[in-house]
């Protein structure tokens, strides 16, 4: 049989080998065999002459019936085919597509040999569109009634080691020169801040909306931690990274009210283990940690400030220099919703002149009594640590934009604070400090003494 073909502009020069043509599912509703250019030409001028139709009535002799009743099922990261089998089908093929109004659908798998199938190459928050044909020797059916699915990133329960979740989340994050953060478009920004507020105040089904309908890579998870026996939301890209927007964790009733918040989880070694470990031993609000290197995007942020680590001016994959980041939204969520809450951000650095801890509030020249507090607390354990006052690193952390949010900067892209307001704290550590456990132990008690545990009340 001869059937429309989509047109293609291609050269063919002898004696190369003649090019052939994607299989494609055109609108006139029959699969396209593979085609040299001589043989196009030909089944071109059948079809201008007599249309679509020609040539049919024999082929569609020989041919089987189409697949009836497909059904797809989405799943997390896969959709599920099913379809009647056709009696005398030797196997099937199965065609997709991402954009129905195209008007084409491409080979997905040949070979099939059962009417069923599971696509696990889709991706989560895709909508495609399926189609089966049978095959019977040479012979392929009109293909059946097209099926649409999108796949969606699945809400569990869980228990197990928050840390070990951490840890494998930390494993599959996109790494340098990747170009794996997706830069969110202005409504995503709105609606990311929109499900923080939701979860917040633990209005999950309003969470689990705004999921389902603006981000589905991401699912939302009630996690007990076997360690501390506490239950907490987590919010997490999974099974795989699409976004490389980073990982929240909220508890609706926190010891401390403090956000752990770790920016630079690949480049600052270990902060994101030591950020897990003091959101777990202090009880802590919310924990945040980006999902990608610092470095992963060549884009720049546009934001005040320049750097040595990534070839000058920060990306918009920086997210403590960013403002167009899910990370940054998190922040201020939680910063709105809790203004007695101090935000612990942890930062690694290997500067000679920068003590083993070096604290500050992000504004040079206003100390805060938290970072004198914490400062001394660590003295009192025998850490070797600083503040802005007392010390020649360079390191305070002005063109934070957590920092700048909270200390009340206009616009933290651009802006810096004026003032500090006391409920923010950069730390910049020594490697051996945050890679250590038994070292950075001294911190999570230094942690635990200055912020007291909330009243019962609160």
């Amino acid at each position: 049989y001869v059937s429309c073909i989509r047109m293609h502009t291609t050269v063919w020069t002898p004696p190369v080998r003649p090019p052939t043509f994607d299989r494609v599912l055109p609108a006139c509703g029959r699969p396209a065999p593979l085609l040299t250019a001589p043989l196009l030409i030909l089944v071109l001028g059948a079809v201008l002459l007599f249309g679509c139709d020609a040539g049919t009535e024999a082929s569609d002799a020989s041919a089987p019936d189409a697949p009836a009743n497909l059904a797809a099922t989405a799943r997390e990261g896969a959709v599920a085919l099913q379809w009647q089998a056709v009696a005398e089908a030797e196997q099937y093929r199965v065609y997709r597509t991402a954009d129905p109004s195209a008007g084409g659908s491409s080979l997905l798998q040949s070979g099939v040999p059962t009417a069923s199938f599971t696509d696990t190459t889709a991706r989560n928050g895709t909508q495609y569109e399926y189609r089966v044909t049978a095959i019977v020797g040479d012979n392929e059916s009109a293909p059946s009634a097209p099926v649409q699915a999108r796949p969606r990133a699945v809400d569990r329960v869980v228990t197990g080691s928050l840390r070990e979740r951490i840890q494998s989340t930390y494993d599959a994050m996109p790494r340098r020169n990747s170009e794996a953060f997706a830069v969110p478009t202005a409504e995503e920004h709105a609606q990311w801040r929109t499900l923080l507020a939701a979860l917040i105040d633990t209005d999950t089904t309003a969470a689990r909306a705004l999921i389902d309908a603006s981000f589905p890579s991401y699912a939302l998870i009630r996690f007990t931690d076997t360690a501390t026996d506490r239950r907490y939301w987590l919010l997490q890209e999974a099974p795989t990274v699409e976004t490389g927007w980073g990982t929240v964790v909220i508890d609706s009733s926190p010891v401390r009210d403090l956000a752990v918040e770790v920016p630079h989880p690949y480049y600052d070694i270990n902060t994101y283990a030591q950020g897990i470990d003091l959101f777990l031993e202090t009880g802590a609000r919310a924990f945040l940690m980006a999902g990608a290197s610092r470095c992963a995007n060549r884009e720049l942020s546009g934001c005040d400030g320049e750097t040595t680590v990534c070839n000058g001016d920060y990306p918009v994959s920086d997210v403590a220099h960013a403002v167009r980041t899910p990370f940054q939204k998190a922040h201020e969520a939680l910063t709105d919703a809790f203004p007695d809450m101090v935000a612990l951000n942890l930062h690694g650095n290997g500067l000679s002149d920068c003590e083993t801890v070096f604290l500050s509030s992000g504004v040079w020249d206003d100390t805060t009594d938290s970072v004198i507090a914490l400062r001394d607390a660590l003295r009192d354990r025998d850490v070797e640590a600083a503040d802005p006052m007392s010390s020649s690193c360079p390191l305070v952390g002005g063109t934070n934009v957590q920092g700048r949010y909270t200390n009340g900067a206009p616009s933290p892209c651009t802006q810096a604070a004026a003032a500090a307001t006391g409920q923010f704290v950069h730390l910049e550590q020594q490697p051996f400090f945050r890679e250590e456990p038994a070292q950075y132990a001294a911190l999570i008690a230094a942690v635990n003494a200055v912020f007291p545990p909330r009243s019962r009340e609160e």
